[in-house]
């Protein structure tokens, strides 16, 4: 085996509770910066990104096209997968693959809901 090309550089999290006003991807984008900030990176360093559209967010599979555009980024890598609980594990081995693929080199994995 040879080294490991990924890592979870940073993490973030937004407010949780009643949050009148906020979206999914309002606060997606709050976990987002969060995670830029803990990780000491810009957001011009994100070059892939991958999201789970949660169970309110109204976009659907094309959920990566409208928080992509609320973070004010254009990754060359982007997708949305929603696979249960299984979800997040899943966002970080694809990051993991593209990154050692070379298909990017900073990965950003975010969800973000306003459920009840």
């Amino acid at each position: 085996m040879g080294w490991q090309r990924a890592a979870i550089a940073g993490v973030g999290v937004s407010r949780q509770g009643k949050l009148p006003g906020e979206t999914p991807n309002s606060l997606a984008a709050e976990a987002f910066a969060a995670a830029l900030a803990d990780a000491g990176i810009s957001r011009d360093e994100v070059d892939g990104l991958l999201t789970m559209p949660g169970t309110t967010s109204p976009e659907g599979p094309k959920h990566y096209l409208a928080l992509g555009e609320l973070l004010g980024i254009n990754p060359r890598l982007t997708g949305s997968l929603s696979m249960g609980g299984a979800t997040a594990c899943v966002l970080i081995q694809q990051a993991a693959l593209a990154i050692d693929a070379g298909m990017a080199s900073v990965v950003a994995c975010v969800f973000g809901d306003t459920a009840k």
